[in-house]
């Protein structure tokens, strides 16, 4: 835990200096979140600093940066809502919600728009009620759990069925 704790300190200057885009860091990131919760949990600060690497990483200006490499700023606020739901506060949703709501009004690739719809559909999974009302209090109603049910984008299904 020690030294997966001192890796973590280091991810977000990796991050930077790759210009904002993941490549192999998602990986690592996602293993973080999967396996060393405990050390995300534990560490003041984290949960912020993931936050703004996925807000970042969705608007990434960097000459080689795409939106395949934007989609993977999605991904990590997907993953961190799944993986700690209970830990964030009402302003941490807010802040992935807003930033979500932002990128895809230029999303253009289908594959970006889908991942910018799962990180919705990763929040009405794990918090329902927080995921309703901020899309209420942003009137974007439009994007709500009937309407995402079955997502078609461009020949991308999203589907919530089982």
């Amino acid at each position: 835990d020690r030294y997966m704790g001192k890796v973590f300190g280091l991810f977000k200057k990796v991050f930077d200096k790759y210009d904002k885009i993941f490549g192999n860091l998602i990986q690592t990131l996602n293993y973080y979140l999967a396996y060393g919760n405990r050390i995300i949990s534990n560490t003041p600060g984290a949960i912020d600093m993931l936050i703004e690497m996925g807000q970042e990483g969705l608007f990434s200006q960097a000459k080689s940066a795409n939106e395949a490499n934007h989609s993977e700023g999605a991904t990590l606020l997907q993953l961190l809502i799944q993986s700690v739901p209970d830990q964030l506060t009402v302003q941490q949703w807010d802040k992935i919600f807003t930033c979500t709501i932002q990128r895809m009004k230029t999303a253009k690739k289908p594959y970006l728009k889908a991942r910018l719809i799962e990180v919705f559909i990763c929040g009405f999974l794990c918090n329902f009620r927080i995921t309703q009302e901020y899309l209420v209090s942003v009137s974007y109603t439009h994007l709500t759990l009937p309407t995402i049910y079955s997502v078609q984008i461009s020949g991308v299904a999203v589907s919530l069925k089982k």
